[in-house]
Formats: structure tokens, sequence, C-alpha cells
């Protein structure tokens, strides 16, 4: 067998702890999103789902300070903002009620 992987540097250990950390972190974010639908509308949890894509996108320019297009720049804005619209509707939907 070739083990080219060791002739590179890479820790298998290493890569093994870190895939199952990433395995069961996956797992939990799963166990939550359906805890999460179960008390929410699918359209709600469908737009909160939009918001977290939107700060992981956000948070990752940041951190890594990635430049930005105009195109990318705008499509984040309008992710925002049907966001916001959504919920003043859904808001002003409720107070109608």
């Amino acid at each position: 067998m070739d083990y080219t992987f060791v002739k590179q540097g890479l820790n298998v250990k290493e890569v093994a702890v870190r895939s199952l950390l990433a395995a069961l972190s996956f797992h939990a974010y799963q166990q939550v999103s359906y805890m999460i639908l179960q008390r929410v509308s699918p359209v709600t949890h469908s737009v909160g789902n939009c918001v977290k894509r939107v700060a992981v996108i956000v948070s990752s320019v940041i951190f890594f300070k990635t430049p930005v297009s105009y195109i990318n720049a705008l499509g984040t804005g309008i992710a925002l903002a049907g966001v916001f619209l959504y919920s003043r509707v859904k808001r002003i939907k409720a107070k109608a009620a």
C-alpha cells in the first residue's frame, strides 16, 4: 500500500478526530433543525435558513477578508431585504388576525 498522505505530512489520527467531530456537529445541526421545524412553519424555517446562510457568508468574508464583488454584495442585500420584508408582512398579518 502507498501511504502518500503520511508522506505529505498528514496526521491520520487528527484527520480521523476532526472527521468525527464534523460528523457529530452535522448530526446535531440536523436534529436542531428538525426540532425547530416542528415548532414553526416550513416557510419561516426556510427564511431562517436563508438568514443563517447570509450570516455565514458575511462572517466568513469578515474573518477571512475575502474580497466581495458588487454582484455578491447585491445578492446578499436582496436576501436580507427579502427576510426583512417577510418578517414585516408576517407581523402585520398577525396583528390583523
